[in-house]
């Protein structure tokens, strides 16, 4: 009995405080099943969430998945699953899981044969001087943070080694305000896979994502997570019965505390507006001029 009141204490309090403190302080994306078939699992990663782990102690992606689906978890696979791509720890959003050796090979082959589309959202430092570009900077470790971090840097930084090449389109969907400091909201598609790809060519640019811990140099700490979501994904399949894997999440980020829109660029809502991203514009070089 005294349990039961004392959960029943503890749900009014999370019910009462949601409505009186700020919504970016509670988890607005928990994990979440977006689409299930004989091949493919696809699912909502939450943010701070590390997608697998060699320790048993940690809750990540790959427990979240073998919880609600122990039938499906391989135990002759290192981590119980195939994961058709990564997304960072501070990531959210759209991650696609092969259920057998046939889908995880079709899967690869489309990465390799790059057919596979990945549109991400993000709020970024600063308004980029055009509102469609791409970013064309190889990227490479940072020497000095092989063993640490494993930061990443563009290729011209003389801290890089063995750096890839690396191709990222952007289309800006809105110029406003986080904070009082200049900030956009931007739609992304990554042509190539590198580590942190996204969060590298932004923060090359001066256009370091809100929230950034690691590529602000330790100085973006007050938001409440890093503002980088993968919104969907869509490739070729032969085994699915549609013939196109094609899932997507809702933006997380139409309400932040702290972000004013001041002008709308693209909408997300508009039919062309991924189209924008088929087009490879300009490149943008490092644009400073308009950081926090």
């Amino acid at each position: 009995m005294l349990t039961l009141i004392f959960s029943g204490v503890i749900s009014f309090i999370s019910n009462v405080a949601r409505k009186l403190i700020p919504s970016y302080f509670w988890r607005r994306d928990d994990f979440q099943v977006l689409y299930l078939s004989e091949n493919y699992l696809v699912v909502y990663k939450p943010f701070d969430i590390l997608m697998n782990s060699d320790s048993n102690n940690k809750e990540t992606l790959q427990t979240m998945i073998s919880r609600q689906f122990p039938n499906l978890a391989n135990p002759n696979l290192g981590h119980q699953f195939h994961f058709v791509h990564r997304l960072d720890l501070v990531t959210s959003g759209v991650v696609c899981v092969a259920l057998s050796k046939k889908a995880a090979k079709e899967a690869g082959d489309s990465f390799s044969k790059r057919e596979v589309k990945k549109f991400y959202v993000a709020l970024i430092r600063g308004w980029p001087s055009k509102n469609s570009f791409s970013i064309n900077e190889s990227i490479g470790e940072n020497k000095y943070e092989v063993d640490t971090s494993r930061k990443m840097c563009v290729g011209s930084d003389k801290k890089c080694i063995k750096p890839r090449n690396a191709h990222t389109r952007v289309q800006v969907l809105e110029l406003g305000l986080y904070e009082n400091y200049p900030a956009a909201k931007v739609l992304l598609r990554p042509l190539t896979g590198r580590r942190h790809q996204l969060r590298v060519h932004l923060s090359h640019l001066g256009h370091t994502i809100v929230g950034d811990f690691t590529y602000s140099n330790k100085k973006d700490n007050s938001p409440p997570r890093t503002f980088l979501h993968s919104l969907w994904i869509t490739f070729p399949s032969k085994i699915e019965e549609s013939k196109f894997l094609d899932i997507h999440s809702e933006d997380p980020f139409q309400e932040i505390a702290g972000w004013k829109s001041l002008r709308v660029c693209s909408s997300l809502l508009e039919p062309n507006v991924f189209d924008l991203l088929e087009i490879d514009h300009c490149i943008l070089q490092s644009d400073t001029s308009a950081k926090q």
